[in-house]
């Protein structure tokens, strides 16, 4: 059985695209599981990889046609 390495909060925000201090603030807010050991905050790259998932935005694109165009679709996001 391998062990996955664990990340340091620098690393772990890294991967995020975030500060370490904003790590270090909104963890326990946004439900970001990390260990405390040593007193060093440590995370999972699966983790950190679920809470991305987790938070992803999916817009959904809604054809709108125009009555005055001949049967053209005009695509509108928002």
């Amino acid at each position: 059985m391998q062990i996955e390495p664990r990340l340091t909060v620098k690393e772990a925000a890294a991967h995020l695209g975030k500060s370490p201090s904003w790590l270090y603030h909104n963890r326990s807010r946004l439900g970001i599981r990390a260990h405390k050991i040593g007193g060093c905050w440590q995370f999972s790259r699966a983790d950190l990889d679920k809470y991305i998932e987790a938070t992803a935005v999916v817009e959904v694109v809604t054809p709108v046609v125009d009555e005055n165009r001949s049967n053209k679709i005009i695509l509108v996001a928002s």
